[in-house]
């Protein structure tokens, strides 16, 4: 249990309110029978978690370059909700974790505010900013644990996970309200396959309960904002969103009740529904608000009883 302030003004500098770096750094080697975890670890309300670049509430940044040793982090809490306190940084933020690459989370809990700066403000997410072949389950991101931009640039903003490459979330709840400048989801705000990846992941039981607003030219949806051209297969299975998602500006913009955006021939959306409003200037569906580029994108028994503006 921590209970204190972490912070740093490196340029470079990666920020957490227990570990700043876990992993291995250019260089370093680890061997395939490796395994190291980051269990049950708290951070209590009245830390203020700041970096001018990456910052995660409990890590700043888990990394392993060589694939070899993976970190699992279970089990933590961030207390937050203390008034004046908050998890912010300019490249990476997260509730959690900032940066996490080839690792996995569950059973991790976020309370606190998560705010990307007013200079550049990056990717954030409610529990991981970044994450990179890695896997997060069994995650609450709470109703005090907003997700926010200071600025004009947070490219990817999530519930759960700002900018989610090659991975899967699954069994997942955010309850927080998500408000940013491009691509926002409930749960995921930007999903892409790395180019060296052609599998299957899943978005599978997710929940979305905050209300999804993106305030300029993007796409916002109650689970994923937007979903890159891929080479592996995403099937959003059995997702619900009840928050409103919204598009502010007049012009240009899409939105929808589970998925804003898809510029893949393999997205699926299965078994899903939406309650929530969905509003936006270009694109609006209660279920997916654009399906670009005449990509194929399948979608099967699913409902909306919101309305769409």
């Amino acid at each position: 249990i921590y209970d204190g302030r972490a912070s740093t003004d490196n340029e470079n500098g990666r920020a957490g309110g227990l570990v700043g770096f876990a992993g291995y750094t250019y260089g370093e080697q680890g061997t395939s029978e490796q395994t190291y975890s980051i269990t049950a670890c708290q951070v209590r309300e009245a830390v203020k978690v700041e970096s001018s670049s990456i910052a995660g509430g409990v890590v700043g940044q888990v990394n392993d370059l060589h694939k070899v040793a993976p970190y699992v982090l279970s089990g933590c809490v961030m207390m937050g909700h203390a008034e004046g306190f908050y998890v912010q940084g300019n490249s990476y933020t997260g509730g959690i974790v900032g940066d996490m690459r080839y690792g996995t989370m569950m059973y991790c809990t976020n309370n606190q505010k998560v705010v990307a700066g007013p200079d550049n403000s990056g990717t954030i997410g409610g529990l991981v900013g970044m994450l990179n072949y890695g896997d997060i389950s069994t995650c609450l991101n709470n109703a005090t644990g907003q997700v926010s931009s200071l600025g004009n640039a947070s490219y990817h903003v999530g519930g759960i996970v700002g900018y989610l490459g090659s991975g899967s979330v699954t069994l997942c709840t955010n309850h927080a309200d998500v408000d940013g400048t491009g691509e926002c989801g409930g749960i995921v705000g930007f999903y892409m396959f790395r180019s060296d990846s052609d599998s299957t992941r899943f978005i599978r039981n997710c929940i979305n309960s905050g209300k999804v607003t993106c305030k300029t030219h993007a796409n916002a949806g109650g689970i994923i904002g937007f979903v890159g051209v891929t080479s592996g297969n995403l099937y959003i299975v059995e997702c619900c969103n009840y928050g409103d998602v919204v598009i502010e500006n007049e012009y240009w913009g899409d939105a929808g009740g589970i998925l804003g955006s898809t510029h893949s021939n393999r997205a699926y959306i299965l078994n899903a529904f939406n309650r929530g409003s969905v509003k936006a200037p270009k694109y609006a569906g209660g279920i997916l608000g654009e399906n670009g580029d005449h990509r194929h994108c399948t979608i099967q028994n699913v409902y909306n009883t919101g309305m769409v503006i």
